[in-house]
């Protein structure tokens, strides 16, 4: 009985854990899409700004995420 609750968690762990690993890299990728978007001519300098900054924060969004994925759950590892 407690090995297959253990293994009900275990793969409940396991999914989240890739929706985690998904998500990580799904959602600022449509922040650097929307980033080069506002960067575009026709728009005014203050939402260039804005997609700039949006750019940038989705590629330091993507270091730190993959950094604390790899250091942390080391998804290679096992």
């Amino acid at each position: 009985m407690e090995e297959k609750i253990r293994e009900r968690i275990e793969g409940i762990v396991s999914v989240l854990r890739n929706l985690l690993y998904i998500l990580s890299i799904i959602y600022p990728l449509f922040g650097i899409i929307a980033g080069v978007v506002l960067q575009g001519k026709q728009f005014s300098a203050e939402i260039k700004g804005i997609g700039r900054t949006c750019f940038w924060i989705s590629i330091v969004v993507i270091v730190v995420v993959g950094f604390f994925v790899i250091i942390i759950f080391r998804p290679f590892g096992r």
